[in-house]
């Protein structure tokens, strides 16, 4: 099951009217390549006898939901003919970030040289998503991050009536920085980097930046196309 970050209209996102990046690259060298997602996920429409019905409430759930919390932005422009971009940091990547994160909030502690095989058998990982810092835990569970500079996160359901985490845009900067500012790496020169997609058994630190560097540069595409970012597998 692959891991991709998705950004663009929610319209065309549930439509299933995109492709990931592997997708784009396999059929321009005419190779058939088949998406397989599990079942109930973001995209699923099961038991949704009126899609355009469950569309609105999704969207008008984040408005009453951010208006409570203080925002005063309007909803974006979320029509369905939108360009969209998205990558795929790949697993790897998204645990390698958060491993990493987690020893950089304990720096006491000695982060291992590999991803270890499953986030569950990692107990620094698991007792940074225990401290009062929120940032970890929205990085780890958000999967629809919306355009607004509050730092929010809350339940929302999706056209396919899936209960998932939604965070804003503004908490995801600011996980990303914080992130940096614990690396002792530059935010703007990290979202600028072109790296190569790593071996499953790559370093730490390799797979790690290279999830943070996706994360960075898709935050920045959202940002600017003031467009919800999610997160596809």
């Amino acid at each position: 099951m692959a891991f991709d970050i998705y950004v663009g209209s929610a319209s065309r996102y549930f439509a299933g009217n995109w492709k990931t990046i592997v997708q784009q690259a396999a059929e321009a060298d005419g190779i058939a390549y088949q998406v397989v997602r599990p079942t109930p996920s973001p995209l699923s429409k099961i038991f949704q006898p009126k899609p355009e019905k469950a569309y609105r409430d999704f969207l008008n759930g984040i408005k009453k939901e951010t208006d409570f919390q203080g925002n005063g932005e309007p909803l974006w422009n979320d029509s369905p003919e939108l360009d969209y971009v998205t990558d795929r940091p790949a697993w790897e990547g998204h645990y390698g970030l958060l491993i990493k994160y987690a020893y950089l909030m304990q720096p006491e502690l000695t982060p291992p040289a590999t991803l270890p095989k499953a986030l569950e058998e990692e107990p620094t990982y698991q007792a940074a998503l225990r401290t009062p810092d929120p940032r970890i835990r929205q990085l780890a569970f958000g999967e629809i991050f919306i355009p607004t500079a509050l730092k929010i996160m809350f339940v929302g359901k999706t056209i396919g009536g899936v209960d998932v985490p939604i965070c804003s845009l503004g908490l995801l900067d600011w996980a990303l920085r914080h992130i940096c500012e614990l690396w002792g790496t530059d935010r703007t020169l990290v979202g600028a980097l072109e790296l190569d997609q790593h071996d499953r058994d790559a370093p730490l630190d390799v797979a790690a930046l290279f999830g943070l560097s996706i994360y960075c540069r898709l935050l920045d595409e959202a940002r600017s196309r003031y467009l919800p970012l999610i997160k596809d597998y």
